[in-house]
């Protein structure tokens, strides 16, 4: 369950501490295989297969007495277990982290071109709160509460009204959620807009940091890479 507040913990951390556990439990490829998580590389868990929906895993070639990071779609990696002749495309890690640092420089170039549109939408699907909702399940839920003390106490059936409180409770769950999936977006947005301003020359090496900051996902295709921000942005890079 996904609460939108702890105690003594700031509101803003709590949300990204709360992305990152449901990442890590819903990591589940398309191959319908549950993947454990590795946080030891930031694309570990970001990089999935086009073809099978599996996951990219880091492993290494021996190439004329060396060894060569390389990153493969586990379902080639473990070909027998994963019971899919998948034809993905294996990608030397250099070539990986070069498309990452291109599509970074391509947000610095074009920020002034995106920005304000992405900013305009945000502001409008904020707008939108399911508090009213949340506030009428609130009573609904009190009122059969009272009503199912009775009938346990007048010991009559009650099922009905059980029924009806999980689904309420269930309801309001999602509805709380979704709340907080919007107020993560934003804090991401506000991220990625101050990250950008101090940004004023091109992105010259690979950044750790900025992979985990930013980048929600990262799909492997034949002749290029989509990148998925966690601001939703979207963009390419042909390789």
């Amino acid at each position: 369950m996904i609460l939108l507040t702890e105690a003594g913990i700031p509101r803003d951390l709590f949300l990204q501490v709360q992305e990152e556990m449901v990442r890590r439990a819903r990591l589940e490829t398309g191959t319908g295989k549950r993947r454990v998580y590795s946080g030891k590389y930031a694309l570990s868990h970001l990089v999935y297969c086009a073809h099978c929906g599996d996951i990219y895993r880091r492993t290494q070639w021996w190439i004329r007495g060396e060894k060569i990071p390389v990153w493969r779609c586990i379902s080639r990696i473990e070909k027998r277990k994963a019971n899919v002749d998948c034809p993905s495309r294996t990608i030397y890690e250099k070539d990986m982290h070069a498309a990452v640092v291109t599509t970074f420089n391509q947000l610095i170039a074009q920020k002034d071109e995106f920005l304000p549109g992405m900013k305009l939408a945000m502001e409008r699907a904020m707008q939108t709160s399911n508090s009213p909702r949340v506030t009428e399940i609130d009573e609904r839920l009190e009122a059969l509460q009272k009503e199912l003390l009775k009938k346990a106490n007048a010991k009559q059936g009650f099922e009905e009204l059980a029924d009806e409180i999980d689904s309420l409770r269930e309801e309001k769950q999602d509805l709380l959620v979704e709340e907080a999936n919007r107020a993560g977006m934003k804090q991401r947005m506000d991220e990625l807009e101050a990250l950008l301003a101090e940004k004023t020359t091109e992105v010259t090496e690979y950044d750790e940091g900025l992979v985990r900051q930013l980048i929600e996902k990262i799909t492997v295709y034949d002749d290029h890479l989509a990148f998925e921000f966690k601001s939703g942005l979207e963009t390419e890079v042909q390789m």
